[in-house]
């Protein structure tokens, strides 16, 4: 419990507004189509705090914000904290029932939204402004700064959590809370001007107001690019390298998924990692980079991180750190007494960070946040997490003492979705547990009752679930029960609920397990078996049906392109949702970009063209192996030897075999530069391919050959065609 540490009495837009004056020119916020300054940063948030205010928005007054990951997104939050309200984040991939419930719950006066995204919400009662590109009442108009409305006590924003009861409940965030967090961070992890902070969190995750704030009171960048980026770790890295990021934060599933995708890091990168536990594995492979890395913890209702620790070994993961300022951590047995060392207990937090409670749960918040037995006056929230104080002082953290989990950094509460589902006809009684997969990730299991005759349609079932909750929520199996297993006391035995191994076999055309026929197919069905945690996975079952994410959808599009050389978006899913489908796409990619270049690894403009020559027989995917495991960026094509689909077209020298080779070369790549590399005979043509290309002043990096073989070396008759390549090169 760290001594306290006094701040600044300013409100968090007057911190940007300090670092406005500072540097107005320097760039704040960076879109994919728009940069705006901090001075135009702030010019616009004023503008639109201006008529924020002129609609009575003032101190605890609730704005809803309801916008696509842009720049203009951090003026409307902004613009909110300026006109003295606090904003409630919605985003627009949610369900439109959900993000309607939460307007409607808030009681917001305003909602702040834009073409495309407005029209998620249905009908509110709330004001809508309507932002465009390139609105007016942000580019003109008085923008000076106006003093703080309110204190520091007025709510910053309420955020959504999953509820237990079935609905998700508000958490009400304090100025004085944010301020204190964004102040204690700015020191450690730490961050000055100069750094870049990519932002990659949704919004209506807490988090995502590190990503926005933080860099904005430093004079420091922010990068905020769309939320495709979170889920395909390839355009994710490219954007990292394109932007010179510095500071990155994400949860172990999102850096577990970078590093799978082939990220090697950067020592220049602070890599923030929270949300979930880090394991001792992650934590030594994020180590191996090179990274600075950081271990986070922090509940909502207690502002975001509660804690940080400098990750300086693998086993420094295990503990959660110390507290931030101002913030203090107790470890309680059920009647708040202080536990000793090693002794399980509850973590409860005290300080500066606290939430004001749950908007509208005035029940609720009294069992949560609780007098300090210990301080009289003072409050702590109860967070549910079961952890131990060790010798050294360090937490260590156990689980949960209650129902409900962290998956992918957000916080479930295992409840919402038994309501949520039973709320289906076909469905009598449904218990969600949380079950460790292959890969150790955290997959949601629904156990079903059926609650009529009709045998209960999973499919109809996860629509219906999609259609009512965000898609982290939605259980990866449903397993129907004849009865659920019973403790003595009568409630259900979690514990006893099957495994649900091979689950998904029969969840396919007509029910009947498909084997893989090809080996596309077969590489395929390996990757998905890994992935969705599945013991054998049939060819005709839909991906999103097998309990398939966007995030592991993505993992799978890293993998894909790992493997094959090739990338696809992972919304290639919804187009090719099985696996015969996928691996159909699949061998597409490798039809000739012309009559004989078969692409086999695509690389950003610029790099370098490799092209690959088989030998007297061979294949151009004898090279794949070889294509994807360059240490270097290069666009590589694999040659299919003239006259393989019609041998009159064979030319009848080496020299002619070559130039029609530059020929079609040239005229795919006109320009660059190029390496030329051949296997065994195909050896001997790709050097008089280099040749041909340094007479015409194209620039040849290299030229490598595999195994050529000797002159005169007398080998086996190969097939007509090598015959005859073969007694030209000779």
């Amino acid at each position: 419990n760290p001594p306290a540490t006094p701040y600044s009495s300013l409100h968090p837009h007057q911190l940007v507004e300090q670092q406005a004056a500072a540097w107005p020119d320097a760039p704040a916020v960076v879109g994919e189509s728009q940069t705006l300054t901090y001075a135009e940063l702030n010019a616009r948030a004023n503008r639109l705090a201006a008529r924020l205010r002129s609609l009575d928005i003032g101190p605890n007054e609730l704005v809803a914000v309801c916008m696509e990951r842009s720049p203009d997104l951090v003026v409307a939050l902004l613009a909110v904290m300026k006109a003295g309200g606090a904003y409630v984040p919605l985003d627009p991939s949610f369900p439109t029932e959900r993000l309607h419930y939460m307007v409607e719950n808030s009681r917001a006066k305003v909602c702040i939204s834009e073409p495309g995204a407005v029209d998620r919400l249905g009908p509110v009662q709330a004001e809508i402004i309507l932002l465009e590109a390139g609105d007016a009442t942000l580019a003109t108009g008085d923008a000076s700064d106006q003093p703080a409305a309110g204190s520091l006590d007025d709510l910053a924003y309420v955020i959504y959590t999953s509820g237990s009861t079935g609905r998700p409940k508000g958490v009400q965030v304090v100025r004085r809370g944010l301020v204190n967090f964004l102040e204690s961070m700015r020191l450690e992890p730490g961050i000055e001007r100069g750094d870049v902070l990519h932002s990659l969190t949704t919004i209506c995750f807490d988090i995502a107001a590190l990503e926005l704030f933080l860099p904005l009171i430093c004079g420091a960048q922010v990068v905020i690019g769309p939320q495709k980026l979170a889920l395909d770790p390839e355009l994710l890295l490219t954007s990292m390298q394109r932007t010179n990021a510095t500071i990155v934060q994400a949860t172990p599933v999102t850096w577990r998924m970078l590093l799978d995708q082939g990220w090697r890091g950067d020592p220049r990168v602070k890599v923030l990692c929270g949300g979930e536990a880090m394991s001792l594995e992650l934590a030594e492979q994020l180590l191996a980079t090179g990274c600075e890395v950081w271990n986070l913890y922090g509940p909502t209702e207690t502002t975001i991180w509660s804690s940080v620790r400098r990750v300086r070994a693998p086993e420094d993961a295990v503990n959660l750190g110390a507290p931030i300022a101002n913030t203090s951590f107790l470890v309680c047995s059920p009647d708040l007494a202080l536990q000793p060392f090693g002794v399980p207990g509850e973590l409860l937090i005290g300080g500066d960070g606290l939430a004001r409670g749950y908007l509208g749960l005035d029940d609720t918040t009294r069992e949560k946040f609780i007098q300090d037995p210990f301080e009289p006056g003072r409050r702590l929230y109860r967070t549910g997490d079961l952890v131990a104080r060790q010798a050294n002082g360090d937490i260590r953290f156990l689980g949960r003492i209650d129902n409900q989990v962290k998956l992918r950094g957000f916080r479930i509460e295992l409840g919402e979705i038994e309501t949520q589902l039973e709320a289906h006809s076909s469905v009598k009684q449904c218990v969600v547990v949380a079950r460790d997969d292959k890969r150790g990730e955290k997959r949601l299991v629904a156990y079903l009752l059926s609650g009529s005759s009709e045998a209960i349609d999973t499919d109809v079932l996860r629509d219906f679930a999609r259609s009512r909750m965000p898609e982290y929520m939605i259980p990866s199996a449903f397993m129907v029960l004849e009865k659920l297993p019973l403790t003595p006391n009568g409630k259900v035995d979690r514990k006893a609920l099957p495994e649900p191994e091979n689950l998904h076999e029969a969840e396919s055309a007509g029910g009947a397990y498909q084997a893989p026929e090809s080996e596309t197919e077969f590489i395929l069905a390996q990757m998905w078996a890994e992935i969705l945690g599945i013991e054998k996975v049939s060819t005709v079952a839909s991906f999103q049906n097998l309990g398939g994410t966007s995030l592991s959808a993505a993992i799978l599009m890293a993998r894909v392109r790992a493997e094959f050389g090739r990338s696809f978006s992972p919304d290639i899913l919804l187009q090719a949702p099985t696996i015969q489908q996928l691996a159909k796409a699949v061998d597409e990619l490798f039809t000739p970009v012309s009559t004989v270049f078969v692409p086999l690894r695509e690389a950003p403009m610029g790099a370098p063209v490799m092209l690959l020559l088989p030998g007297a027989g061979g294949h151009v995917f004898s090279f794949l192996r070889f294509a994807k495991s360059l240490p270097f960026e290069a666009t590589v094509y694999g040659l299919r030897p003239f006259g393989v689909d019609n041998i009159d077209e064979l030319p009848t020298t080496i020299e002619d075999i070559a130039a029609k080779y530059v020929s079609q070369l040239l005229a795919i790549h006109p320009e660059g530069s190029f390496i030329i590399a051949g296997y065994s005979i195909g050896a001997r043509l790709a050097f008089e391919i280099s040749l041909q290309l340094e007479k015409l002043h194209k620039s040849v990096l290299g030229f490598v050959s595999f195994d050529m073989s000797a002159p005169g070396f007398a080998a086996i008759p190969p097939p007509s065609f090598a015959s005859k390549v073969r007694k030209h090169l000779q």
